[in-house]
């Protein structure tokens, strides 16, 4: 028997490796693999999953500015309406003030008035055919 301390220290801390150490090494060897290309996937997954938030948020601005031009065109049209109804009344007042410069007793009433004109007797009309 070795009584040497440090020849029994250096054999306790020595790593020992047996076959049966071996066999567990090349068990876990497979499944190092296996964790490492779950850790690929799962990068993979985290860029799947950033493309999908981002796309979701670019979704959501673009709804949000979609609404807004929505919203603006539509006011836009309310006033173009309003106006053009403003427009058609004011065209209905001109033409009513059209009918009523244009009606025949007012002509003949500034004629006589302004003008000094009137109708001729009956015996002065001379009716021509042809």
């Amino acid at each position: 028997m070795n009584t040497n301390p440090s020849s029994a220290l250096a054999k306790f801390t020595e790593p020992r490796y047996t076959e049966a150490a071996s066999k567990a090494a090349a068990k876990t060897a497979p499944l190092d693999k296996a964790a490492a290309s779950d850790k690929m996937a799962f990068d993979g997954s985290r860029f799947t999953a950033m493309v999908l938030l981002f796309a979701a948020v670019a979704s959501g601005v673009v709804l949000v500015y979609s609404r807004h031009q929505s919203r603006a065109l539509f006011q836009q049209l309310e006033a173009l309406s309003s106006e053009h109804d403003e427009q058609q009344i004011e065209w209905g007042r001109l033409q009513l003030e059209q009918a009523t410069w244009s009606e025949n007793s007012r002509i003949e009433q500034i004629a006589r008035e302004r003008l000094g004109l009137d109708f001729p007797e009956q015996t002065k009309v001379v009716v021509i055919k042809q």
